[in-house]
């Protein structure tokens, strides 16, 4: 009896995942627990394995193609077993479920839909276009007027959204609502087509003008577009405000050289980065707003510190979580670091270690950076930018005295947490930090 198999959901807000690759093809035997194919997330990327044994029958997309999540992917069954009249429908998601009983339905469904009257030319223009594909055609500007439908008659679904992102043409949002045709190339960020191109495109068409293009075009992959549409969605919705300060780094430079001529390897590797995450996890502990989430007009505010950091890859950046970071010893925030780094690197993130983080940290300090904005991660409240060490000279009671100064970049959601609050917690970890021996002992 043939099996279906579904499109996992790897986190809660999931819809939809790409097929980077097949493992078995049609006519392959498959056993359990071998690799089916592939897939890749906003972030991560990940195997998929066979929960049971028979004959890869049938497969519903090809690589690269975008598959809504517990829908079907492929068929698993008996060799020579007739599964050629059973299509995927559309928006309905499927448990998997023996053959039979899925042909079922679909016959159930189909007597249905011949009831149904023909829709007239005016309904087939709101008919012809999920309204999840429509949603995310609204979303990345996309004119889905010059989309191919792939599903049920023709319908525009998902994938053929995906597919036209990544072939383009897409428009800006002043674009799309001057009711042009897109289909030129774009100059916009991203390749989109803009109100500019679109003059361009009236000149070059009255005039008969060619020019020879001046530069190459990079099409943004999945990863960097979903990076994008994340962080133009946070500082749209939220109140973001940065406080930068500094503090006496000298404390922690010298911690830096002790442990650095330990004879344990691993307690050497402790960086100036693992100590300020040290820190800002004991810190935030005692600030509930900072370790918190808003989420609609309420507050979350978690009892251990999920410590989320940002992490520069192959595949763009990630936040890896470091998860209860307020009860982990210095050595044990150390580990966890480069672990979690150095899955990101490799591409075999677990996608559920990219989730859950109650605050962020991010990094630019050893690419010379003093003070940047850190882009808040929604439902987070805060994030923490660590810029470079600098000489500064201050007053004391002998004098002036040259002293390393490490900045500091707090981002607050200020529809949640106050500039003075905020600041009150960036004042408790400059102190924590200036006296990091005396936080150990805590």
């Amino acid at each position: 009896m043939a099996h279906v198999v579904n499109m996992p959901q790897i986190g809660l807000n999931e819809e939809s995942n790409m097929i980077s690759s097949w493992q078995k093809e049609v006519g392959d035997k498959v056993s359990v627990g071998d690799v089916l194919f592939s897939i890749e997330t906003d972030k991560s990327s990940m195997d998929v394995e066979s929960e049971f044994e028979g004959v890869l029958l049938k497969k519903f997309y090809d690589e690269w193609d975008a598959c809504e999540v517990l829908t079907p992917v492929c068929i698993i069954g008996e060799e020579g077993e007739d599964v050629s009249d059973y299509v995927v429908g559309e928006d309905k998601p499927a448990e998997s479920k023996p053959l039979e009983e899925a042909k079922e339905v679909k016959e159930v469904s189909v007597e249905v839909s011949k009831i149904d009257e023909q829709p007239s030319e005016t309904e087939k223009i709101f008919t012809g276009i999920s309204p999840r594909a429509k949603n995310l055609a609204k979303k990345q500007g996309v004119d889905f007027n010059l989309a191919k439908g792939s599903g049920p008659y023709g319908r525009i679904i998902e994938r053929d959204i995906y597919k036209l992102m990544k072939e383009g043409p897409v428009a800006t949002k002043a674009a799309a609502l001057s009711g042009k045709d897109a289909s030129v190339e774009g100059t916009g960020m991203g390749g989109k087509v803009t109100t500019s191109d679109l003059g361009k495109q009236a000149i070059g068409e009255s005039t008969g003008a060619k020019t020879e293009s001046e530069y190459s075009i990079e099409k943004l992959s999945n990863v960097r577009k979903i990076i994008s549409a994340n962080l133009v969605a946070s500082l749209q919705n939220t109140a973001q405000l940065t406080l930068n300060a500094s503090f006496d780094a000298t404390e922690i430079l010298n911690y830096r050289q002790i442990v650095k001529a330990n004879s344990d390897e691993d307690v050497a590797k402790i960086t100036l980065n693992d100590m300020v995450m040290y820190a800002v996890a004991r810190t935030v502990k005692d600030f509930s707003y900072m370790n918190a989430h808003l989420v609609d007009e309420e507050m979350r505010m978690f009892k251990d510190v999920n410590l989320g950091f940002a992490c520069d890859s192959p595949r763009g950046l990630m936040v890896p979580t470091l998860r209860g970071a307020n009860k982990l010893s210095l050595l044990e925030v150390s580990k966890g670091i480069k672990t979690l780094a150095g899955q990101c690197q490799q591409g075999n993130i677990d996608p559920a270690k990219l989730q859950g983080a109650t605050f962020t940290v991010t990094n630019l300090g050893n690419l010379g950076v003093e003070n940047f904005t850190p882009v808040i991660n929604p439902p987070q409240t805060g994030i923490l930018g660590i810029g470079k060490i600098e000489y500064k000279i201050k007053k004391t009671e002998d004098g002036f005295v040259n002293y390393p100064a490490m900045y500091l970049s707090l981002t607050i959601d200020h529809r949640a947490v106050d500039g003075a609050p905020g600041a009150r917690f960036i004042q408790s970890l400059m102190e924590n930090l200036e006296n990091f021996s005396v936080l150990l002992a805590k």
